[in-house]
């Protein structure tokens, strides 16, 4: 995937910094073994951050789950799952769209809609999230 549309894609879906640090540590889970996360102090997901997980348990203070398969994991399966499964960008990749381009009537005359290449969903998820996160969760 071109850079430029990878950027695109990032900018047209905004994710929540919980959700990026959730993604961080399923990827640092999928890939070194287990990590281990605790419920924010505040006792909202929605505020979980770096300090929240870790590679050992005993780093962390107060119970911990796993994050892959514990309620990290699905927050982040939540988000995706929310993410549009369809993105559409025009033909240099610079720009994204959530709909499909469509053509036009200008002055009794039909104009046709622009070339354009569609994103699947799995493309979405990696070009936000990384391939690792793609793999795993689309």
């Amino acid at each position: 995937m071109r850079t430029t549309l990878a950027a695109a894609i990032r900018d047209a879906v905004p994710v929540p910094a919980h959700i990026r640090q959730a993604a961080a540590a399923c990827a640092s889970d999928l890939m070194n073994g287990p990590r281990y996360a605790r419920l924010p102090v505040t006792g909202r997901w929605e505020d979980f951050s770096e300090d929240d997980w870790a590679a050992l348990p005993s780093d962390l203070e107060g119970p911990t789950s796993g994050v892959y398969a514990g309620p990290v994991g699905d927050m982040l399966r939540g988000f995706i799952s929310e993410m549009p499964s369809t993105l559409y960008a025009d033909e240099d990749q610079e720009f994204v769209s959530t709909e499909e381009p469509a053509g036009e009537e200008v002055d009794g005359e039909w104009i046709g809609a622009p070339p354009s290449i569609e994103i699947d969903g799995r493309q979405i998820v990696e070009a936000v999230f990384g391939e690792t996160i793609a793999r795993e969760f689309h």
